[in-house]
């Protein structure tokens, strides 16, 4: 990022690079400190065809991504940015300093923002401390590459891996980038101020690389990400810093279009601006690319023509190695953000619609250790089948509380700043959080859209739009719908009082009577949660072999009945959400599996990660 300032210059003549050797093979690289010698790199005579696999989804698409100003701290401006684009980012990249903050500690909440707004994370993680001013920002010895590869980090670093490796789903990580200038303290240009050599920021990357793959954090993708050359300056050639094919998985270039913002600059269209670089890069490795940070000023040209001409031209006819383009909207050395115009905006909006720019990046958006039915896996721990034991395991079960089994392996997920093992299994999902063994409060998670992320912290990722009742493809009542029954009704436990309502996908409200049926009355009351119990469900609740209390929890919607199909045929139902399930009430059913509990641990998997089964 700090390339937009130095206005930097291109090499006289770009270099060609070896493949060096395997990379998280799981030796630790040495610790001693690297050599100070140059990485030899013989010619290649030809450029290498690009990779046979294609990183985004639909083929010949784009995926289009952006760095949005104090996201993913503060999600609205994101929602904003949506909002007057008309497209969500198929990427969102962010900063993150090794100290001093923003966060560096590895946050899963961050994370979760993108996911939550359909985009893939991508993290441009900075070995650098932050409180240091970007005029002295490269003279920071602590950070030398020789001192992170000769392990003086690896506790900050294995932290990291060990959390990266807990999150379990896919994202990018663009790694001490621009390492072909010389302002950051990882620059390796021979003036740089810590005296690095192209060698040892080889040395650094791969240490890092391996340390992920040591602790297993096999999800992360792995950017390097150089500068654009420019004329009149001087850059490492990229073959010198190159880690190495075994230890990347994308290719970036940042670029940026100053205009006359500045004395030293000029007005430089896209092919301009990036041909020369990415000439080189193809030579050497055939990768994916991506234009990592791009965008252009106002002053000395026609940004709308720019955006145009540069998105919707350029990149697909000059660059066809390119998968994935980041635009930088952020307000710095020139105002790069797309709405600097209303002319600008519009070209900006017209390349988010179009179907060149409909790519979303194929890697998984789940763990894929989830399984289909009837495949149940290993319990993780223990506790996990001696609670399953107690309501499941007997072939005299009228019902299962939990289901056949678990459907995936046991998982770690980040919570409170740390981790905690659970599994999911169709209508429940199991925890240990610090040594106490737990269910979730799935249901209000679902209902209200908030994801709870520690005690006392959640991140929105909105309503779950997903059949609470029924057969799978039901589009009514979702958990979203369900909200709309969760006000707080008065003290309704007069013996005999009839559950009438009836709730429709219209919202509207209609009647329904069980005439004589004893069990659709009130019975009961939650207090804390201000809401009415119907005799069947006070009773069910009431009963230890279906988990009682403890696996139902208080209830946090009325109870109300809907027209659902139930295999094939469309029948009454009495639902009602309570804490950690959803139960129902089918008359129709055979004595004993009239009351079920809903497969709500399908579904919170489902609206977590994007699938119920298996990918």
């Amino acid at each position: 990022m700090i390339a937009r300032r130095a206005f930097l210059g291109k090499i006289a003549a770009t270099a060609t690079a070896a493949i060096l050797a395997a990379c998280g093979d799981g030796k630790k690289v040495a610790t001693s400190s690297p050599t100070k010698d140059s990485v030899a790199a013989p010619a290649m005579s030809a450029s290498l065809a690009p990779t046979a696999t294609v990183p985004v989804t639909p083929a010949n698409s784009i995926a289009l991504g952006t760095y949005v100003d104090s996201v993913p701290e503060y999600p609205r401006f994101l929602d904003r940015f949506i909002a007057q684009t008309g497209k969500k980012p198929a990427l969102l990249m962010w900063y993150r300093n090794w100290t001093n903050g923003p966060y560096p500690a590895f946050t899963a909440a961050d994370l979760d923002v993108a996911y939550n707004h359909g985009a893939m994370p991508m993290i441009t993680w900075q070995p650098l401390d932050g409180a240091v001013s970007s005029e002295r920002r490269d003279q920071q010895p602590a950070y030398r590459c020789a001192n992170i590869a000769a392990g003086h980090f690896d506790a900050f670093i294995t932290a990291w891996a060990k959390a990266a490796a807990a999150y379990q789903k896919v994202f990018y990580l663009r790694f001490a980038h621009e390492m072909n200038g010389r302002w950051y303290p990882w620059g390796t240009t021979p003036d740089n101020a810590n005296g690095n050599t192209p060698a040892e920021y080889v040395a650094m990357w791969r240490h890092v690389v391996d340390i992920f793959r040591q602790q297993g954090a096999t999800n992360v993708s792995w950017v390097w990400s150089p500068n654009a050359i420019y004329a009149d300056s001087t850059f490492t050639p990229f073959a010198q810093v190159y880690p190495g094919d075994e230890c990347v998985d994308w290719v970036g270039i940042d670029g940026y279009n100053f205009g006359t913002t500045q004395k030293e600059t000029t007005w430089t269209d896209l092919t301009s601006l990036m041909g020369e670089t990415y000439d080189a890069l193809v030579e050497f490795t055939n990768k994916p690319m991506m234009f990592a940070e791009i965008a252009s000023a106002e002053q000395g040209g026609d940004k709308a023509a720019w955006i145009t001409q540069g998105l919707m031209t350029d990149i697909p006819a000059r660059f066809p190695r390119v998968y994935a383009v980041v635009w930088f909207n952020a307000n710095r050395e020139a105002n790069w953000r797309v709405d600097s115009s209303p002319t600008s905006l519009a070209a900006y909006a017209n390349v988010a619609k179009s179907a060149l720019y409909s790519g979303l990046l194929s890697e998984s958006l789940a763990p894929v250790v989830a399984r289909s039915a009837g495949s149940p896996r290993p319990f993780a721990i223990p506790a996990f089948q001696q609670l399953w034991n107690k309501t499941d395991a007997s072939p005299s079960r009228r019902i299962y509380v939990w289901g056949p089994g678990a459907f995936t392996d046991g998982l770690t997920e980040s919570y409170d700043s740390d981790v905690r093992t659970v599994q999911y299994f169709d209508k429940g999902r199991m925890e240990l959080t610090n040594g106490t063994m737990t269910t979730g409060l799935l249901t209000v998670e679902l209902i209200t859209g908030n994801q709870q992320t520690g005690d006392a912290t959640s991140v929105q990722r909105g309503p779950a739009r997903i059949p609470a009742v029924g057969d799978p493809d039901n589009v009514f009542p979702t958990y979203a719908d369900l909200a709309k029954v969760q006000m707080a009704e008065p003290n309704h436990t007069v013996a005999g009082m009839r559950i009438t309502k009836l709730y429709r996908p219209d919202g509207s409200i209609g009647t329904f009577d069980v005439k004589g049926d004893p069990l659709t009355v009130t019975q009961g009351y939650d207090d804390a949660t201000k809401h009415n119990l119907p005799k069947v469900f006070h009773d069910f609740r009431s009963a230890s072999e279906f988990g009682g209390l403890a696996a139902i929890g208080l209830a946090v919607t009325e109870p109300v009945w809907v027209d659902v199909s139930l295999a094939g045929r469309k029948v009454p139902v009495l639902v009602q959400g309570f804490q950690r399930r959803v139960l129902t009430y089918t008359p129709d059913n055979p004595v004993g599996f009239r009351v079920e509990y809903g497969n709500i641990g399908r579904a919170y998997y489902q609206w977590r990660y994007g699938t119920s089964t298996a990918i």
